[in-house]
């Protein structure tokens, strides 16, 4: 019987390469990630932190730009740090990698 996860749970732990459905601008005329949903919730990208391309020499000639982002889970969500990759030519994103999510503030002293 396959395990069932809750979705706060897959947010809580790393991940590697999950497809992502992603919003993004055109900005000096390249695609520039924007909102991301993943995991049934719309995350928004607070800041680029890293961008970078590769291209393949084989016959298909393909390439994948690789964005390393600060997202947040809603408007006054957490923040995480995330790798999205775009691979050209067909388009399509793919969240390469997720922080696991920050531990809860420890309660120290007092009754």
């Amino acid at each position: 019987m396959p395990e069932t996860v809750h979705a706060d749970a897959r947010i809580a732990r790393p991940l590697e390469d999950e497809p992502v459905h992603v919003l993004a601008r055109t900005e000096h005329g390249r695609e520039v990630p924007d909102l991301l949903l993943w995991s049934d919730r719309l995350w928004s990208v607070r800041k680029i932190s890293a961008y970078a391309m590769s291209r393949s020499d084989g016959p298909d000639r393909t390439a994948r730009h690789i964005w390393r982002v600060l997202v947040a889970d809603g408007p006054s969500g957490a923040e995480r740090t995330c790798e999205l990759v775009q691979a050209y030519p067909s388009g399509h994103w793919r969240l390469r990698s997720i922080d696991a999510a920050p531990a809860r503030p420890k309660t120290v002293g007092g009754d």
